[in-house]
């Protein structure tokens, strides 16, 4: 089997797309970040942010914490990084992976923290 490759045309077309989808439903999110124990707060970035499945509960020592899994869909520059959180509609999220292949666009994987 070979590889697929794509190119320039294809990721254009594809960035094109993804753009297009942000545009359907884009929230505008301040990511805060902690780096070196100092908290940072971006400027705000225009993400797509959809859910990902039902809600799960996780049980720790101190307290249970209701978690929903959802996606983030940016541009391909969009700053983020696992562990920042933010907040949309009034609910505190966090982000728990980001896809490495960023050449048409950047999808994130992040949590709601209640």
């Amino acid at each position: 089997m070979s590889g697929f490759t794509l190119n320039a045309a294809d990721l254009a077309r594809i960035e094109a797309d993804m753009t297009a989808v942000r545009g359907e439903w884009s929230h505008s999110v301040a990511f805060r970040r902690v780096t070196g124990g100092v908290e940072t707060t971006l400027a705000a970035q225009s993400v797509r942010v959809a859910a990902e499945g039902g809600p799960s509960v996780r049980q720790g020592q101190a307290s249970d914490e209701a978690r929903t899994g959802i996606v983030l869909i940016g541009s391909r520059t969009l700053d983020v990084r696992r562990d920042d959180r933010f907040n949309v509609d009034g609910r505190l999220y966090r982000v728990t992976g980001v896809h490495p292949d960023n050449r048409a666009f950047t999808q994130a994987r992040a949590e709601l923290v209640q």
